[in-house]
C-alpha cells in the first residue's frame, strides 16, 4: 500500500509543518526558518545557541530539538524531547490558564511525538497521542492546527485498517475553513491525501474531483509557486489512476482521461522547467508519467482497433 503521507515533494512538504505561535526569542525563530527552508545543518547549529534561562525557553528548546531529531530520522530522541517539551508546556499552561500559546506549544510537541511513533510503525500509540493533541487544539479553536492533527489521525486509521476512521478524519480535515498561503497548502494537502485514499478504495471519480479542487485552491492562493505546480502533479496522478481503472470496462472514457492528463503534464513540464534544479524530481516524474501514458494510450488504441475488426 502506498504510504498515506507520500504525495507532495519535500519543497512543499516542509511548509506543511504547523509550528506553535510566539517563539520566545530570535534564535528560536531562526531555527524554525531553517527547518522550513530544509536547512537542517543550519537548524542544528542555531539550536546549540538556544537560551534556556526561563521555563518557556526550556519548553521551546525541547520542542525544537524534537523537530530536528524528527527531520534527522532519530525518532527515539524526537519522542523523548517532545515528551519533555509537552510536559513543561502543560505545566506552564496550568500556571497561567489565560495564555493559550502554552497549550498550543504542548499540542505541537504531542503532535511531534505522535509523528515519531508513526514513523516507527507504532500506530496504536500514535493514535492516542494525536488524539490528545487534537483535543487540545479543538479546545483552542485554531483550525489549521486541528487539520494537522486530523490528518495524522487519518494516517493512523489507514495503517490500522480502519476505513471508517480514515474517511471520518479526512472529512474533518477538508471541512475546516482555511485560507491564504501555507493554510491553503495544508488544506490542499488534506484534499490530495484524501484523494489518494479514495483511489485506493476504487472511488476514482471522487478522487479526481478532490485532486482538481486542491489544484484550484492552490492556484487561487499561491499562483506561480513551485508548490502549486507540484500539487498539480498529484491531481494529474489521480486522473491517471482513474484512467487505469477504466481502461478495461470503459476504454473510450479512459482515452479521454489519458488525453487530458497528457496535456496537463506537458503544460506542467514547461512550468517546472522555469524553476531549475529545485524542480528536478518533479520533472523526472513528469517525463516518466508521460511515457507511461503514451504506452497506455497505445495499448488501448490497439485493443480498440482489434475489437472493431473482430
Amino acid at each position: 500500500m502506498k504510504h498515506p503521507e507520500v504525495g507532495f515533494h519535500s519543497h512543499a512538504r516542509a511548509r506543511l509543518v504547523v509550528y506553535p505561535p510566539d517563539p520566545p526569542n530570535a534564535i528560536a525563530r531562526r531555527v524554525i526558518g531553517a527547518l522550513r527552508a530544509e536547512r537542517l545543518a543550519d537548524a542544528i547549529r542555531y539550536a546549540r545557541e538556544l537560551p534556556c534561562d526561563t521555563s518557556v525557553e526550556q519548553a521551546w528548546s525541547g520542542y525544537l530539538e524534537s523537530r530536528i531529531h524528527l527531520e534527522n530520522g532519530d525518532y527515539a530522541a524526537a519522542r523523548t524531547a517532545a515528551l519533555k517539551s509537552a510536559s513543561a508546556a502543560l505545566t506552564l499552561a496550568f500556571d497561567d490558564r489565560n495564555d493559550s500559546t502554552r497549550l498550543r506549544l504542548a499540542s505541537a510537541a504531542l503532535e511531534t511525538q505522535g509523528t515519531a511513533l508513526r514513523r516507527q510503525d507504532q500506530y496504536g500509540e500514535a493514535t492516542r497521542i494525536h488524539r490528545a493533541a487534537f483535543e487540545l487544539r479543538r479546545s483552542d479553536g485554531i483550525s489549521e492546527e486541528q487539520v494537522d492533527s486530523a490528518l495524522s489521525l487519518a494516517a493512523c486509521s489507514e495503517w490500522l485498517g480502519d476505513a471508517v476512521g480514515a474517511e471520518t478524519w479526512y472529512q474533518a480535515a477538508i471541512g475546516m475553513n482555511l485560507g491564504e498561503a501555507d493554510s491553503a497548502l495544508l488544506k490542499a494537502w488534506a484534499m490530495i491525501r484524501f484523494s489518494t485514499w479514495l483511489t485506493m478504495k476504487c472511488r476514482h471519480s471522487e478522487a479526481v474531483a478532490l485532486a482538481d479542487g486542491a489544484q484550484q485552491l492552490l492556484h487561487q492562493f499561491m499562483p506561480g509557486e513551485l508548490a502549486t505546480t507540484s500539487a498539480g502533479l498529484s491531481a494529474v496522478d489521480a486522473l491517471i489512476n482513474h484512467a487505469e481503472a477504466l481502461h478495461v470496462e470503459a476504454p473510450e472514457d479512459a482515452l479521454t482521461l489519458i488525453h487530458k492528463a497528457s496535456k496537463l503534464l506537458e503544460t506542467m513540464n514547461d512550468e517546472l522547467s522555469a524553476f531549475g534544479a529545485s524542480a528536478e524530481a518533479d520533472l523526472v516524474w513528469c517525463k516518466e508519467k508521460l511515457e507511461f501514458l503514451r504506452r497506455l494510450r497505445q495499448s488501448l488504441e490497439e485493443t480498440t482497433t482489434a475489437e472493431k475488426h473482430a
